[in-house]
């Protein structure tokens, strides 16, 4: 079901955006390239200049890069290393930027494109249809819904961003060690698969907030509405009693869902610095990984690993 809504809600987007939104996503790339690749540079490079005593025969594109700085004094490779890892880090700030706006120009284009189709839709539908409804689901679904989903897309559109950025560095950490990238793969997969029980409850939270926000709204504005009949029929106790189990009831479901997300945080971060104490382990008693490797294997991981 969830599946189902998602595929529906991109095919919205892409019937929407068209060719903007392939655009942004090739600005996506980019971006994901670029920082992959100034990570794969900087901290073997800097090995290569002789500054630090790291190996790099074990990564075919690292030893070919240290034979164009033979003959070359340490100074000026330094210089000339750092100074293409500077370039490749302001050109992909400057991708990350124009993909910003872009994502922005998307999200809000099409949240204008939704207010303007369910507009129409109330001005032309039937008679009947208000008779059924509640006026302040309606006045909800144009005014609190609407920013609800403006908050998703700008998630689907990170979403689109943590995967395809997941993608290369990954591709990047296989090209460095299968091995090591798939021991380290499998620890992401368990995380994500003990985080399931998480995720259901965070759902029913939502769910739970959704209706609740809903009855509070309806309720003050018939509230608001019938004060009049309120006071002339000394109804004050009861309208009072209600609100005030509904407020401790909206209390109660924020701090659960705070309990929640801090929980599953805490424990991630244990889960990962032991699942991170076992991948060294292995990695420098088992698989004899070489310094470089090892050293750019963990950079990567440690910026995939909070996307999971």
């Amino acid at each position: 079901m969830v599946l189902k809504h998602l595929l529906h809600f991109t095919k919205r987007i892409h019937d929407y955006s068209g060719k903007i939104l392939y655009i942004n996503l090739i600005c996506m790339i980019l971006i994901g390239f670029l920082e992959g690749v100034g990570i794969f540079l900087l901290i073997p490079l800097i090995g290569l200049t002789g500054i630090l005593d790291i190996s790099t025969e074990e990564v075919p594109f690292l030893s070919w890069v240290n034979e164009l700085f033979i003959g070359i004094p340490e100074t000026i490779s330094l210089i000339l290393i750092l100074g293409v890892y500077v370039i490749l880090m302001v050109g992909q700030s400057i991708f990350k930027r124009n993909q910003t706006i872009l994502g922005v120009k998307i999200q809000q284009g099409f949240i204008r494109h939704l207010r303007d189709e369910a507009y129409g839709s109330l001005l032309q539908v039937n008679w009947g249809f208000y008779l059924k409804k509640r006026k302040t689901d309606i006045i909800n679904i144009m005014t609190n819904e609407t920013f609800n989903v403006s908050a998703g897309i700008n998630l689907f559109l990170q979403f689109l961003s943590s995967l395809i950025f997941t993608f290369i560095q990954i591709c990047i950490a296989l090209y460095l060690s299968v091995t090591m990238t798939s021991f380290i793969i499998v620890f992401g997969l368990i995380l994500i698969f003990f985080s399931r029980k998480f995720i259901k409850k965070s759902q029913s939270l939502g769910k739970e907030t959704f209706q609740l926000t809903q009855t509070y709204l309806a309720g003050i504005t018939d509230h608001l509405n019938g004060m009049k009949d309120i006071k002339s029929n000394s109804l004050e106790d009861s309208h009072l009693s209600w609100f005030l189990s509904l407020t401790e009831k909206m209390e109660k479901n924020r701090i659960k869902l705070t309990t929640l997300n801090t929980t599953s945080q805490m424990i991630f971060k244990v889960v990962s610095s032991l699942l991170i104490a076992i991948f060294m382990f292995f990695s420098i008693k088992m698989f004899m990984a070489q310094p470089a490797q090892l050293m750019l294997i963990m950079v990567i991981f440690s910026r995939l690993w909070p996307r999971f």
